[in-house]
């Protein structure tokens, strides 16, 4: 009897840290009996979004995999099914991850396809997702779009962009449904509550799976204050990770040197007025979530986390031209 765990994220809880844990582990796995498949992209299943999803014109999860026509997408979808069945037939139990599933799944026929792609080949399908404060969820997926080459400035999202995005009980429903609650595992992304603090760790706990040694959670977003994330959101105009359809500039390099630079400037609080006011939208629906899906409302603070997690903020000089050109030097002294 196959066994398939599906992880979905959400995106920014830890996701990275288990996929790499889980690919850097797959040979030692492999002989245990548990496949972490190779096929459906390197590290991060992003091939089960391309599965499952119709071809979008402006789809760039599809673009940045050099899927630019229809009839390439349809290939892709054949080939992806054959692969991944010759790939998991000796194996027993499947782990399977990508963050993206739970930010861009949303319409009933792309459930289908995904539950069709996996159904085929196993009897049991368990899904588990992980949910962050909202307010936490925001910054820092700000840092991840800045990353991933957007040029929008930081802002607190509308009313309608935010209830698709950050509404948990519009998300867990969705996958219930989808799914059969009884296969749908809800985890708080909370490192406190963590054995040893590691995301990685839980996930191994929560699906059964004995867990290899150490193993260090990896940190996403290492050294981005606000000043670096303002200079790279103003340099992502003229290098663009997308251009006309097509993948664009190779980010790899630049990445690795702006995160490199001891330059300290300020972080994004999240205690700011504006996100405060953002984090009470979702009472409501975080009270239905944690009654549905915990059976508990914590007794302070957000009825699903709790009290906010008040942080030291980092203190330093504003964004300013001066700064731009500081940020500009210490890249060039390190290229």
């Amino acid at each position: 009897m196959k066994r398939i765990i599906l992880h979905v994220g959400t995106e920014k809880t830890g996701t990275t840290s288990i996929q790499k844990y889980f690919w850097d582990n797959r040979e030692k796995y492999r002989e245990r009996g548990l496949c972490y498949p190779e096929c459906l992209g390197t590290q991060n299943h992003v091939g089960l979004v391309t599965c499952a999803r119709g071809f979008a014109e402006n789809d760039s999860i599809r673009i940045l995999q050099e899927i630019y026509s229809r009839s390439t997408h349809e290939r892709y979808k054949r080939r992806a099914r054959l692969q991944f069945r010759r790939e998991i037939e000796n194996f027993d139990t499947i782990v399977l991850s990508n963050e993206h599933l739970s930010a861009r799944l949303r319409k009933p026929e792309e459930f289908k396809r995904l539950k069709s792609f996996l159904d085929v080949e196993a009897n049991d399908v368990k899904v588990v997702l992980y949910v962050r404060r909202q307010d936490e969820f925001l910054i820092s997926s700000y840092t991840a779009h800045i990353l991933a080459g957007s040029t929008a400035p930081f802002s607190i999202p509308g009313v309608d962009r935010g209830h698709m995005r950050y509404n948990y009980r519009l998300l867990l429903d969705r996958w219930a449904e989808a799914f059969g609650i009884g296969n749908l595992t809800v985890r708080k992304y909370q490192k406190a509550s963590f054995p040893d603090g590691s995301v990685v760790k839980d996930f191994c706990k929560t699906v059964g799976i004995d867990s290899l040694g150490q193993q260090a959670d990896y940190n996403e977003n290492t050294s981005l204050d606000a000043n670096k994330l303002e200079f790279l959101r103003r340099l992502n105009k003229f290098l663009p990770l997308i251009s006309e359809g097509r993948r664009g500039f190779d980010r790899t390099k630049l990445l690795s040197l702006i995160r490199e630079i001891e330059l300290v400037g300020p972080e994004l609080s999240s205690d700011a007025e504006g996100i405060v006011e953002f984090q009470r939208r979702f009472e409501g629906s975080n009270r239905y979530v944690a009654n549905k899906y915990f059976g508990r409302i914590e007794p302070e603070g957000d009825p699903l986390f709790g009290a906010s997690r008040k942080r030291a903020q980092k203190s330093g000089r504003q964004w300013d031209e001066e700064t731009a050109f500081e940020i500009f030097a210490a890249l060039w002294n390190r290229s």
